[in-house]
C-alpha cells in the first residue's frame, strides 16, 4: 500500500469521525477546531498529514484519546516503513551506503544504527524524503550516475 493510501485511509477515518459527532460539513468541524476548510478538506482526502495540535483538536472535539488518534495515524506511518524498507531491500549495496549515510546525516549521527532502527527514529517528513529518494534509485535501475 503506498503512502497516499495510507493517508486516505486515515482521512477516511477522519471523516467518520465527524460525521458520527455530528459535523455535517467540513466547514463546520473546521471552525469548530480553528483550523482552514481547506486543512480539513486535505486531511479527509489523504492529501494532508494531521499536525500535533490538529490532532489534539480533533480528539477534543470527538472525545476521543489524543493518543489514540496518533496511534492511528502511527499505524499507517509504520506501513510506509516497511514498504520503505521492503524497497530499500532491492537497492544495490553501493546505494544501500548512501541511503545509510543520509539516515546517519539526518538523524546527527554517523550511521552506525541499521537502516531498521534508523527509520524508526524517523519523522513522518523525513520518511517520506528517504522514499523519495529511494524510489528514484529504483527508476535508475541500480545504476547512479
Amino acid at each position: 500500500m503506498t503512502q497516499q493510501n495510507h493517508l486516505q485511509k486515515f482521512g477516511s477515518y477522519i471523516k467518520e469521525l465527524r460525521e458520527e459527532n455530528g459535523f455535517p460539513s467540513q466547514r463546520s468541524l473546521s471552525e469548530k477546531i480553528g483550523v482552514s476548510n481547506s486543512t480539513v478538506a486535505k486531511i479527509e482526502r489523504g492529501a494532508h498529514v494531521a499536525s500535533e495540535e490538529t490532532l489534539e483538536k480533533l480528539a477534543n472535539v470527538f472525545n476521543v484519546s489524543y493518543l489514540d488518534l496518533v496511534k492511528k495515524q502511527d499505524e499507517y506511518n509504520e506501513s510506509d516503513k516497511e514498504s520503505l524498507v521492503e524497497r530499500i531491500q532491492k537497492l544495490s549495496m553501493f546505494q544501500l551506503g548512501i541511503i545509510h549515510n543520509i539516515l546517519g546525516e539526518f538523524l546527527g549521527g554517523k550511521g552506525e544504527e541499521s537502516l531498521e532502527i534508523s527509520l524508526g527514529k524517523l519523522p513522518k517528513a523525513r520518511i517520506n524524503m528517504v522514499s523519495n529518494l529511494v524510489d528514484e534509485f529504483l527508476k535508475l535501475g541500480g545504476k547512479v550516475q
